[in-house]
């Protein structure tokens, strides 16, 4: 694969995370997770993403940057355990007779004005919330306890504030739930008692209590292959949350997802064929979805096939959420390498939308096409870009976009394409530097600041100035004439150690030839440099940088927000290149010796 078509590669996979964010941030349907809804209720999991996998493109609350992992960053209110106050004890044996009582009082507490008090006082006792009364499972025929339930929830959106509560509620819906299954109850209430106990038993998975998956995997065995689908889904989608909690140990558990996600496809697909309508149909179509989604990060073969035909039947589809899971979908099934131009054509065609969710996400689209284009050196329409930015108002895709557009500008400049780079973060800061959002402007202020630095030093003459380590004072013009490895770095810093070798392996090779090195070290710690340096051996000047003037550091002079940082000096005394770590270092080196006479 060239250059060219892996820099695609990268862009359009960004692309794709954002595109799934769009819809998951303006929807608040798909994989992305989602809030407890209610009633079914405010505390149950939605159905349809009872059992799907974390979406790593979700919009987080972390406004910092992706971090290269190859590098190191520079740079109710709590019980009074003193309370003497006694602790209220609740007396719970028939829903109308719970009181909350304290230890008698003493009989002889003195009065306001000091006489003794000959009767003792009587608390009042608290009255009951209807929480409190409803949290009592009647006996009952199933229609009886499914009308107390509905009373239970509602009760419970406005008072359940606690953990102890929601527990509380948990309890008593798995206690409703087996007593309606005990009473015989006809079809529509029995699936209401199993997704409700379904839903209980996933809420405490999450929550860790003990004996939870246990139960879950019991109550799925028992109805996989329940003649209800719906109650069947729920069973499915029960199998799924235990295997991804599998996965994390043992790859392997792979092939029982993919055959759980299948058999899901097939039971969700006879839903619809059953006739399906209103909520139930949106919630099953959403679920073949996503099971398409997660077999294709599976890696499972002819996944593309099958979703592209499913997508196909539901891009005109009457439902406003359908339709744009469907959208959505379409865009991410595009081919990268080959069918960018069918994107383009598919996203413009979706810009006069009237749902400002649909034409998010073809500007989301339109701009990966845009940023596809980069090569040579050029960003293809920088101000088209731009437009297509300006008018995404979402504050959570605006961060997404936001990193993408980062992710581009750092890809480029980290592959020496600084003229790209310098102009993606140049529409960084135009699109972001005044944006309504203080935390985003903030963000794209301060990484285009340092930014500027790095990749405006190219050309440049440079200006190192400092305290060596044996305690002397450096002098840049020693240098002169000389191809020079400017290298920052740190004993702290892993990734640092582990260029060394590199450095010293072309540093005795072309040394005599010309090439010299210079370490900017970011130790606080001297004495531990000075033994690094001695006991690896290294044979170049090294400057310590905390002794340079508060903001006048060679690390603040040059934007270096992480190490390993490079800047390869020409002989001319000018940056000629950046991040130069591996073979980019010999292969650099190689261009500017290789026609010496001594050169190797």
């Amino acid at each position: 694969m060239s250059q060219y078509d892996c820099r695609t590669t990268f862009i359009f996979r960004l692309a794709l995370m954002i595109i799934a964010t769009a819809v998951a941030s303006t929807l608040g349907c798909g994989d992305a997770p989602q809030k407890l809804t209610a009633k079914g209720g405010k505390y149950d999991l939605p159905n349809q993403q009872a059992a799907d996998a974390p979406n790593p493109a979700a919009p987080s609350s972390n406004n910092s940057l992706p971090t290269d992992p190859q590098t190191a960053q520079v740079g109710n209110g709590p019980v009074n355990p003193n309370s003497n106050e006694e602790p209220q004890v609740v007396h719970a044996s028939d829903p109308a007779d719970i009181v909350v009582s304290r230890p008698p009082e003493p009989q002889d507490q003195p009065l306001s004005d000091g006489t003794e008090n000959p009767v003792a006082e009587i608390p009042p006792t608290p009255e009951v919330s209807e929480f409190q009364r409803l949290i009592q499972i009647p006996d009952g025929t199933p229609e009886e306890i499914s009308a107390h339930l509905e009373q239970l929830d509602q009760a419970a959106e406005k008072e359940v504030r606690t953990q102890q509560d929601f527990i509380a509620l948990l309890d008593a819906r798995l206690e409703a739930a087996n007593k309606m299954l005990a009473g015989d109850a006809q079809a529509e209430l029995r699936r209401g008692a199993l997704r409700r106990k379904f839903g209980a038993l996933m809420q405490m998975i999450s929550m860790s209590r003990d004996g939870s998956f246990e139960q879950l995997d019991e109550l799925a065995n028992q109805h996989i292959n329940d003649d209800d689908l719906n109650v069947r889904l729920q069973a499915v989608e029960s199998k799924m949350m235990i295997v991804y909690q599998d996965l994390q140990t043992d790859p392997s558990a792979g092939d029982r997802l993919a055959e759980l996600l299948n058999t899901r496809l097939a039971t969700a697909q006879a839903v619809l064929d059953a006739g399906a309508t209103g909520e139930d149909r949106a919630r099953t179509v959403l679920r073949i979805l996503s099971s398409f989604r997660e077999l294709t990060r599976l890696q499972i073969e002819g996944t593309r096939e099958r979703w592209l035909e499913t997508v196909e039947k539901f891009l005109n589809d009457e439902d406003p959420e359908i339709r744009t899971e469907a959208i959505q979908d379409r865009l991410g099934l595009f081919d990268h390498e080959t069918e960018l131009d069918a994107l383009e054509q598919f996203a413009t065609g979706l810009l006069n939308e009237p749902d400002e969710r649909v034409t998010s996400l073809a500007k989301v689209a339109l701009i990966s096409t845009q940023l596809a284009g980069i090569s040579q050196g050029e960003v293809t329409d920088v101000a088209r870009i731009q437009e297509l930015l300006s008018g995404i108002n979402n504050p959570d895709l605006a961060m997404n976009l936001f990193r993408m557009l980062n992710s581009v500008a750092t890809e480029n400049e980290h592959s020496g394409n600084y003229q790209v780079a310098a102009k993606m973060y140049d529409l960084i800061s135009d699109t972001y530097a005044q944006h309504p959002d203080p935390s985003l402007a903030r963000a794209a202020g301060d990484l285009v600041k340092t930014a500027s630095l790095r990749v405006g030093a190219i050309g440049q003459d440079v200006q190192l100035a400092g305290m060596l380590s044996d305690g002397s004072q450096f002098d840049w013009q020693e240098y002169a004439g000389k191809v020079v490895l400017v290298d920052f770095w740190a004993t702290w810093c892993g990734p640092c150690r582990a260029e060394f070798p590199n450095i010293i392996a072309n540093y005795e090779r072309y040394h005599e030839q010309g090439f010299e090195v210079i370490g900017i070290s970011l130790d606080d710690d001297v004495d531990a440099m000075k033994n690094f340096i001695s006991n690896e051996g290294l044979g170049w000047a090294n400057i310590v940088d905390i002794h340079s003037p508060r903001g006048q550091s060679n690390a603040n002079r040059y934007g270096v927000e992480a190490i390993p940082f490079s800047m390869l000096i020409d002989r001319d005394g000018k940056v000629a290149a950046l991040h130069l770590r591996g073979e980019l270092l010999g292969v650099e080196l190689a261009k500017r010796f290789s026609a010496e006479p001594d050169a190797e």
